[in-house]
């Protein structure tokens, strides 16, 4: 599924930059057709090569966009929201 959630990235979003990274990490770790997908913070830092601070803004961004949902119930097999 993760496949799937890649394109829709690089075909649909308007996320720029640092946030379309970010997005395109997140998407690589959806797992059925729900789009449920579990990423640290530390863990996007080192996949994009950023900072905290860049990361954090880009899920900001995202979340303002509507690109990206976060689910407050839930929580990843590690801790991760």
């Amino acid at each position: 599924m993760s496949h799937d959630a890649r394109a829709w990235v690089w075909d649909h979003s308007r996320s720029k930059g640092t946030a379309r990274l970010i997005l395109v990490l997140i998407a690589d770790r959806c797992v059925d057709d729900r789009c449920i997908a579990y990423a640290s913070v530390t863990a996007l830092m080192k996949r994009a090569n950023a900072s905290r601070s860049a990361v954090r803004a880009a899920v900001d961004k995202l979340i303002a966009s509507g690109e990206l949902v976060w689910l407050d119930d839930r929580q990843g097999p590690r801790g991760e929201r």
